[in-house]
């Protein structure tokens, strides 16, 4: 979906997962598929624009339909902790943007 300033020259590309309507954050990178060694961190991060204040919620899951939010994780980037396991692979993670009109997913890496 594609969303222009106006005539002003700025264009961008709402890329995530789903889209919850007008006024939803604009996503403009998703999150890198990040490869996690054992016992070491991982970082994903997610870059958005809207004119509204935004909140950030990540979630993980071992398939998209069983994702669930990490507590305290609500931030622009997340780090995993760093006693990552053999069960956690694979684990994806995506990012839930929200602000007062609408939420924006990115697409779980």
């Amino acid at each position: 979906m594609k969303h222009s300033d106006g005539g002003h020259g700025a264009t961008s590309v709402r890329n995530s997962d789903s889209d919850s309507g007008p006024g939803a954050p604009i996503i403009l990178a998703n999150p890198d598929r990040a490869r996690v060694v054992i016992g070491q961190r991982g970082t994903y991060s997610v870059k958005a624009w809207s004119p509204l204040p935004m909140s950030y919620q990540w979630q993980k899951g071992g398939t998209i339909t069983n994702m669930a939010d990490i507590p305290g994780a609500t931030e622009s980037t997340y780090t995993t902790p760093p006693s990552a396991t053999l069960a956690d692979s694979p684990t994806l993670y995506r990012c839930i943007i929200s602000n007062s009109a609408a939420n924006s997913t990115t697409r779980a890496r």
